[in-house]
């Protein structure tokens, strides 16, 4: 979508996460070059773990965040973390 294309190189969207390579590979095509190319403000992007981790890289997209564990709420955690107490 063209929002979302949006979002992704403006700023307005903070994070991407992946739960799953094939997850990470149907992002990647739809929304190629986004999350790689030079943006003034690209999302950080967040993995469930290091399998997710390493497809994410393999596509040529960055990993900021990794959950630990590798589980839902790890990975909310390490998002929490990331971006810091909220004021």
């Amino acid at each position: 979508s063209n929002a979302i294309r949006a979002g992704l190189t403006d700023g307005t969207i903070d994070v991407v996460t992946f739960a799953s390579p094939s997850a990470a590979k149907r992002f990647s095509a739809l929304f190629s070059g986004v999350t790689s190319g030079p943006s003034l403000r690209r999302p950080a992007v967040a993995v469930i773990g290091p399998t997710t981790g390493e497809a994410v890289r393999t596509l040529g997209m960055p990993v900021d965040i990794v959950a630990a564990p590798a589980t839902v709420q790890g990975l909310a955690d390490a998002i929490d973390q990331f971006f810091g107490p909220t004021r």
